[in-house]
């Protein structure tokens, strides 16, 4: 009887160990994908930016200077570059 109760004690006490140890060894990983995360979107935030700038002066350059080939050329490669990097959120 005492060896059962020992047995139970000891497989107890493992699995605690178990449980807390193995947070302990995933928290830095969970860190790592929450940084990770805000990373891609502050990378992408600061890369529509100059797209937008360089869009919307385009647009006023051909307000100005009428329509031109080559700045609907521009336009077009811009807005198709930026729509093609666009990825579907995972989350």
């Amino acid at each position: 009887m005492w060896s059962l109760a020992a047995d139970a004690m000891c497989i107890l006490l493992v699995f605690v160990l178990v449980v807390l140890l193995s947070r302990r060894a995933i928290d830095p990983v969970v860190r790592s994908a929450e940084q990770q995360k805000q990373f891609i979107t502050d990378a992408s935030h600061e890369l529509k930016t100059p797209i937008t700038v360089i869009a919307t002066c385009l647009r006023v350059l051909e307000m100005d200077v009428g329509k031109q080939k080559w700045i609907a050329w521009v336009t077009a490669a811009i807005l198709s570059s930026s729509a093609s990097r666009r990825v579907p959120s995972a989350v």
